[in-house]
């Protein structure tokens, strides 16, 4: 409509304009403000493209997307003013190659925001209103084992006037804490009171944390076992890696022993699977600090003629009442010695954070 009009300096649309299409004003080098009414919902792609001398524009509220590539190379473009409290919908290259200094944008916390507390600067608390604010609360979330530190929850309220109007405006976010000091006790939870400062006001609430578990568990594959590496981890967010058998790797009868030892676990889980002939190769865990045996165990895989790599292919074997002591968990793969298939072995996956 107006491309190219590199003369133009100024323009007031009209309230029966709802909407400025593509590249509406692009290029026009000259227009240094815009007055846009609360009737346009929406803005079109390059519809200020390379308007090279625009130094600030308002959006109404009425508009909730700025469409991709709406203000790219708007090099002077250092305040968007925005009636909105929500963030309108923007796109990766809404302000690609843009190079405003105040309103500097990160295009995925931005996507992510549900207030403006998200953006840089926070671009609502524009200079067009002066600000009082009134109350600031938090809440925390307790904490376990050795954590030293707490995701606060917190609710600022605000009042913004202008022409002598005031509304109050209500924020929320969160954010992290400070490192506290680590509750070592076993026995013991600790109060722990929690303070948190924004824009001028402070606030205090009280958590909780637990005891201090000092667990860990090592693996002993005895040079019979080995990390897999011909089978993908189900899901290593939630398991360590795959462990599978290798001495009894071609060999007829032989077993493959492993082993994990514990320590300040209450329950402990691992997974277990066979890859092997059907009824014939087999995975055995042994009872809590026992070797095991063929006549004598927690866990059998007879019958898992194939490994897959969902967790469904593996059987879960679980150790409880364990009273946070040492403790060492045995694993066996059993091999006969009739049909010998290069795809035989062993598998055992660990869980994470148990």
């Amino acid at each position: 409509c107006f491309s190219d009009c590199s003369s133009l300096t100024s323009i007031t649309i009209p309230s029966s304009v709802t909407s400025l299409g593509d590249n509406c004003f692009n290029s026009c080098t000259s227009l240094t403000s815009i007055t846009i009414p609360s009737s346009v919902t929406s803005l079109g792609r390059y519809c200020f493209s390379d308007c090279s001398s625009l130094t600030s524009i308002t959006i109404p509220s009425s508009v909730t997307s700025l469409n991709d590539s709406c203000f790219p190379n708007c090099v002077k473009l250092t305040k968007i003013y925005f009636d909105a409290l929500t963030p309108p919908d923007i796109f990766s290259g809404t302000f690609r190659s843009w190079y405003g200094k105040v309103y500097t944008v990160n295009y995925t916390a931005y996507q992510q925001a549900t207030n403006w507390s998200a953006i840089a600067d926070r671009i609502l608390l524009d200079d067009r209103y002066t600000y009082t604010n009134k109350s600031l609360t938090i809440t925390a979330d307790d904490v376990i084992g050795n954590s030293t530190k707490t995701k606060i929850h917190w609710t600022e309220v605000f009042t913004k006037t202008k022409d002598g109007v005031s509304t109050d405006v209500t924020l929320t976010g969160y954010a992290w804490s400070d490192a506290f000091e680590q509750n070592t006790s076993k026995t013991e939870t600790v109060q722990r009171t929690i303070t948190y400062t924004r824009d001028g006001l402070t606030a205090t609430t009280t958590i909780t944390q637990g005891v201090w578990l000092d667990k860990y568990y090592t693996v002993d594959l005895n040079n019979q076992w080995r990390i897999s590496s011909d089978i993908a981890n189900p899901d290593s967010t939630a398991y360590d890696g795959v462990y599978e058998s290798n001495s009894n790797y071609h060999v007829g009868n032989g077993v493959a022993t492993m082993s994990i030892n514990i320590s300040g676990y209450d329950s402990f889980t691992v997974l277990v699977c066979s890859s092997g002939e059907r009824g014939y190769d087999y995975v055995m865990v042994g009872k809590i600090d026992a070797q095991p045996t063929t006549s004598d165990y927690q866990a059998n895989t007879q019958g898992a003629a194939t490994s897959g790599t969902a967790v469904s292919d593996y059987k879960e074997v679980t150790f409880t009442g364990l009273s946070q002591g040492e403790h060492t968990i045995y694993i066996a793969y059993k091999k006969d010695g009739n049909n010998d298939y290069g795809t035989d072995r062993g598998y055992v996956l660990i869980p994470k954070n148990q």
